[in-house]
C-alpha cells in the first residue's frame, strides 16, 4: 500500500474512532451516584414520591395534566393520573410488584379492576429518575464516548430492561434516559434538567417524556423522600384513592 492510499485510509479511520471511543462504565456510574446525593442516601429510601404537572391548551381552553406516583419498597406504589382529555379523565392504580398484579379504578366504573403485570417487572421512569435504590440495582453494561453528540453513554439493564444513560459533556448527573426491551424498537425516552435537592438527592425539576407512539409530556416535577404513608394503604382500594395525593387520605391502622 502507497503512502498516499494509507493517508486516505487514516482519514477516514481517525475521525470515526474520534466520535466514538470507549470508558468505564462502573467509573462513570458511581460519579453519577455521587453527584446524586451519594449510594448512602439512596438506599436510606423507604418511600419516594413524586408528582408532575403541566398546561395543555386545547383551543382556548386551558386544561391541567397530572401524573403522581408513590413508591413504597421494594413491593408496592400507588399512582394517580388526571389526564388533560376530559373523555380520559381521572385514574388511580395501586401496583402490588410482588404478587403480579394492579388494581386499577377511572372516573367511568363505581368499581377497581385486576390486571396482571407483565412478565418482567416493569419500573418505568424510576431509573431515570433515581438511579439505583437497595431494591434497584442496575447491570452495566458498554461506556461510550461520543465526540459528535458531546456525551458519554452509559448502558444499564433493570430487570430485563435496558436504559441507555445519556451524560453531556462535563456533566455527572444524567441529561436523558433511553428505555427499551430487548431486541424491541419501540422506546421511551426522558430528557431531565434543572436539577434540585430533595431530601440530600438530586432530582431533576423538569420532566420531557416521549413514548414509543410519540405522546410528549413537559413536567414540573416536586418529590418527597421518605414521606409518612398510612398502614392501611396497600390493603385499600384505589377507588378510595383517586385523588390528588389520595394516598395521605386514608388512615393508619391503631
Amino acid at each position: 500500500m502507497n503512502r498516499l492510499a494509507i493517508l486516505a485510509l487514516l482519514a477516514v479511520i481517525i475521525p470515526f474512532l474520534a466520535q466514538a471511543s470507549s470508558c468505564d462504565a462502573s467509573s462513570k456510574w458511581d460519579q453519577a451516584i455521587a453527584a446524586k446525593g451519594g449510594r448512602d442516601k439512596l438506599e436510606s429510601l423507604r418511600t419516594f414520591f413524586w408528582s408532575g404537572e403541566m398546561t395543555v391548551w386545547q383551543g382556548l381552553v386551558r386544561r391541567k395534566h397530572l401524573d403522581q406516583m408513590l413508591y413504597v419498597f421494594p413491593d408496592f406504589a400507588w399512582s394517580y393520573q388526571e389526564n388533560s382529555d376530559p373523555g380520559l379523565g381521572r385514574s388511580a392504580s395501586h401496583i402490588h410488584y410482588d404478587e403480579g398484579y394492579s388494581l386499577n379504578a377511572d372516573h367511568l366504573r363505581s368499581d377497581s379492576y385486576k390486571y396482571p403485570l407483565p412478565n418482567k417487572q416493569y419500573m418505568g421512569s424510576l431509573p431515570a429518575l433515581l438511579m439505583e435504590t437497595r431494591w434497584m440495582k442496575p447491570k452495566l453494561g458498554g461506556c461510550n464516548l461520543d465526540d459528535t453528540a458531546h456525551a458519554t453513554l452509559v448502558e444499564a439493564e433493570f430487570s430485563g430492561w435496558q436504559y441507555d444513560f445519556h451524560f453531556a459533556r462535563g456533566e455527572s448527573l444524567p441529561s436523558k434516559v433511553v428505555q427499551h426491551a430487548s431486541g424491541q424498537i419501540a422506546k421511551t425516552e426522558w430528557t431531565l434538567s434543572n436539577y434540585r435537592q430533595f431530601g440530600g438527592i438530586m432530582l431533576p425539576t423538569m420532566f420531557r417524556q416521549r413514548d414509543s407512539i410519540g405522546i410528549l409530556l413537559n413536567l414540573d416535577m416536586r418529590y418527597e423522600i421518605n414521606p409518612e404513608v398510612p398502614s392501611g394503604l396497600i390493603d385499600s382500594d384505589p377507588t378510595h384513592t383517586m385523588a390528588p395525593e389520595g394516598w395521605r387520605k386514608l388512615k393508619s391502622r391503631k
